[in-house]
């Protein structure tokens, strides 16, 4: 057994990881699961993540193909639900295959940070007991830190992959982030080094409103019904499938893409009033990758690189400047 330093981020989407000199994204769905009775194999082992606590689950892709009943794994208020602790236990296994012991350092959305943080560092304090594709695993994490979800966004600007402060000179300014997630967007603002906990804010305005725009505008054109994991497909190849045939949607993409920038921006705009004060606003996570372009028509910002994988990354400079 060892000690591993590790940082998750268990999005609405999507659960991003860095601990153990590797880095793995999977989709944050839990399903139903059971003994298959047969598989032609050759899927790697985070296409095949199947994890057995208290029940059997299938998790990320493994769900989404095999389980008739799957959903979101990461709800408010989710973190005494077996759902939760299913998602929670195979990223445990994956970030530490021999039983280690583990420092953890993660976040949630500004909007649940005080509610929330408290119930999150005792459901994973302690000792966790699973089996993770059929091996039986005991990890035990003794120190964790919650972090506002966009916090780790400013230290991954902000500091360097040793833990060290960088050359952005950043520490000296104000500036914004905002995370167009799943569940929420995100707003944060950063002032000389400290998190400004009165100009933080979350809003609907998110990759579910989106997706949900983006079906009633495919049903009312083309009388279709689409669900949300059919509708993250079309956003990636900007086609429809229908009785066979190809049907180009990419009008009704751009659209909807634009319908919610605007919105983002426009709430930027109510909460940060004193925007001249800002000396940058930048966009963070997968949903700031996608809606850069539109974003930018209405307010003035910068992408993060490697946006999706910010706020973990992050969270793992803060463990390792932390513990290391």
């Amino acid at each position: 057994m060892g000690d591993i330093v590790g940082a998750i981020d268990w999005g609405y989407s999507y659960t991003k990881q860095i601990g153990n000199g590797d880095r793995r994204i999977f989709p944050s769905v839990v399903g139903n699961g059971y003994d298959k009775s047969f598989s032609l194999g050759g899927k790697t082992q985070i296409e095949e993540l199947e994890i057995k606590t208290d029940k059997h689950y299938f998790i990320g892709d493994n769900a989404k193909r095999n389980s008739k009943l799957f959903y979101n794994g990461v709800q408010q208020n989710r973190f005494s639900d077996e759902s939760f602790k299913a998602l929670m236990s195979t990223s445990l296994g994956l970030m530490c295959p021999m039983n280690d012991k583990l420092k953890l350092v993660t976040g949630l959305p500004p909007k649940f940070y005080s509610s929330n943080k408290k119930e999150l560092k005792e459901t994973l304090l302690g000792e966790h007991r699973f089996e993770l594709n059929g091996i039986e695993r005991v990890v035990v994490i003794d120190k964790v830190q919650v972090l506002p979800q966009l916090v780790g966004t400013a230290i991954d600007l902000m500091y360097d992959k040793f833990g060290q402060v960088n050359r952005s000179g950043l520490g000296d300014k104000t500036f914004g982030i905002i995370d167009p997630g799943f569940g929420t967007t995100d707003y944060a603002i950063i002032s000389k080094g400290e998190y400004r906990d009165d100009l933080k804010d979350s809003t609907r305005y998110n990759i579910n409103e989106l997706y949900r725009i983006i079906g009633s505008e495919i049903f009312k054109q083309h009388g279709v019904e689409v669900n949300p994991m059919m509708i993250e497909e079309i956003v990636n190849t900007g086609v429809l499938e229908i009785n066979g045939m190809m049907v180009e949607v990419t009008r009704i993409l751009e659209q909807s893409k634009d319908t919610i920038a605007m919105a983002i921006a426009n709430h930027a705009d109510s909460i940060w009033l004193q925007k001249w004060n800002i000396h940058k606003i930048f966009l963070t996570g997968g949903g700031g990758e996608m809606l850069e372009p539109y974003i930018r028509k209405y307010i003035n910002v910068e992408k993060v690189d490697d946006a999706q994988w910010s706020n973990v990354r992050g969270y793992h400079k803060k463990a390792i400047r932390a513990w290391m």
